[in-house]
Parts: structure tokens; C-alpha cells; sequence
């Protein structure tokens, strides 16, 4: 995969999984947890609680970054959050 490709997936996958709030990003720990789950990723200790099942999902490379982007998408269509626009 082209390197400015996965840079703008990963990007996306990052805006998809946070929300902007009072100026603070805030990650959807919950939709990490699940996705890191499903593909059997294992969260990040180095990283604070609210980020270590977001890091290893946007630092994925390659075939493994499109299994969590697959992972993502299915989740939004599951929980019905199908916006671009929408906060994930």
C-alpha cells in the first residue's frame, strides 16, 4: 500500500475514533476495545487508558491496517452510525 495512502486512512480511521470536546480529543474507547477484540489486537500499556486500544489500530501497517478499517466500518454499520459527519 502507498505510504500517503495509508497516512489518509489512518487519519480518517483516527477522526472516526475521537471527537473533539472543550478543546481535548477524546477517543471512543469502546469501539477500540471491540474492534482490537474482533482482530484480536493487543492494547498498548504504554499508552493512557483512553488511547491504548486506539494506538495499535492507527499504527497498523499494511493488510492489517484494512482488516481495522473493514473491523470499523462493519462496527458503524452495525451501530448505525453511517454520517461521515457523525461522532464515532
Amino acid at each position: 500500500m502507498p505510504e500517503h495512502l495509508a497516512d489518509a486512512l489512518k487519519s480518517w480511521l483516527l477522526n472516526g475514533l475521537s471527537s473533539r470536546f472543550g478543546g481535548r480529543l477524546i477517543y471512543d474507547e469502546d469501539a477500540g476495545r471491540v474492534i482490537c477484540l474482533r482482530l484480536r489486537i493487543t492494547p498498548e500499556a504504554s499508552y493512557s487508558v483512553s488511547n491504548k486500544y486506539i494506538a495499535p489500530l492507527v499504527n497498523s501497517v499494511g493488510d492489517a491496517l484494512l482488516d481495522v478499517i473493514d473491523q470499523f466500518l462493519a462496527l458503524r454499520r452495525q451501530t448505525g452510525k453511517t454520517d461521515e459527519y457523525e461522532v464515532a
